[in-house]
């Protein structure tokens, strides 16, 4: 089966190996049904390219199922598979679970092993589920997990799961942030937020609303090293494809070129203020509750990369609250 990696210069390409993940979920019994789709080089917010076209979310086909893992969350919500394998390295998980009313899961880096993705150095990219039921999610990440002598940077030992979900909450304190320091929201996905806190509370748990004091800065930084990913990775396609590539991502590749290394190394210094931000709310809470995106799924149209500007207040104007627990190496989870 050819794997396009939604880019017309891997059109043909039939890989000639398994990837690791495919590999253990088989080893357990599972089926695969095939392939789904994604942008080019997973570098969008939404799903579509030259070689797939325009992928439709289920519940409203004028809406966008989200992406990069917008062709597994489509599956997944309409009903075709119980469950989905996506890649998450800036929400790619999340982001199209939230959009088409799925389960996505981004596990802690390293929990489940890859041999396959550009560099296991990274420590961004993870393989996880998007599935209608926590249950699904919980059993792929149980067969997928565990240390792999073919990824160094694999977890061991390997968590207990099932993990039990209890109707009482009693002794669980949960931390609620509306914006993560600098988003604009809109008033349905908080309104929608809180109403998923309340349920919890009701359910026994501790909800502490927190301030974060992060700014648009951390996401930004998140976007250089994005850039910097694909000029190494996939830059030394540009003379011979560019006019076949997504501009988005000819714009990226050109821009991650100019980077220096000092510019990358200051990612780490926003992420450790970031970290070091967040430790205290993770010490006294079992867990930080926010938004998976600050607007409902938008239509098929919309630009994300257009639309980022300061609303009033100076908050920051991008649907993606996603990528900072991938630059923070942290499990994270959208749920319906």
């Amino acid at each position: 089966k050819r794997t396009t990696i939604g880019s017309a210069i891997y059109e043909n390409w039939v890989p000639d190996f398994d990837a690791l993940v495919v590999e253990n979920l088989e080893a357990a019994g599972g089926i695969m049904v095939g392939k789904t789709t994604t942008p080019e080089f997973a570098f969008s917010s939404k799903t579509f390219s030259e070689l797939w076209g325009v992928t439709r979310n289920p519940w409203n086909p004028e809406r966008t199922p989200g992406g990069s893992s917008g062709g597994s969350a489509a599956a997944v919500a309409s009903g075709c598979v119980p469950l989905a394998e996506g890649s998450d390295a800036g929400g790619s998980v999340r982001i199209p679970a939230s959009h088409s009313g799925c389960v996505g899961l981004k596990p802690h880096s390293g929990r489940i092993p890859f041999e396959w993705l550009p560099t296991q150095w990274d420590t961004m990219f993870c393989h996880g589920p998007l599935s209608r039921t926590i249950d699904d999610a919980s059993l792929f990440l149980d067969i997928c997990q565990g240390p792999d002598e073919r990824d160094h940077n694999t977890l061991s030992p390997a968590l207990d799961v099932p993990i039990p979900t209890p109707s009482d909450l009693s002794g669980m304190h949960l931390a609620l942030n509306v914006d993560l320091g600098c988003y604009a929201i809109d008033p349905d996905v908080e309104a929608n937020l809180r109403a998923s806190a309340k349920v919890l509370e009701d359910a026994g748990a501790v909800i502490e609303e927190v301030e974060l004091p992060w700014t648009r800065e951390f996401p930004e930084v998140w976007w250089d090293y994005w850039c910097a990913f694909e000029a190494a990775h996939f830059g030394h396609h540009l003379d011979e494809w560019r006019d076949r590539m997504t501009p988005i991502i000819v714009e990226a590749m050109e821009r991650g070129a100019k980077l220096s290394a000092v510019d990358l190394m200051k990612t780490e210094v926003i992420y450790t203020q970031a970290w070091m931000a967040l430790m205290p709310i993770l010490e006294r809470c079992d867990a930080l509750l926010c938004p998976t995106e600050s607007i409902p799924a938008p239509s098929v149209d919309y630009d994300e990369f257009v639309s980022i500007d300061e609303a009033p207040g100076g908050k920051y104007v991008n649907m993606d609250m996603t990528m900072q627990f991938n630059a923070l190496m942290l499990p994270a989870l959208s749920v319906p």
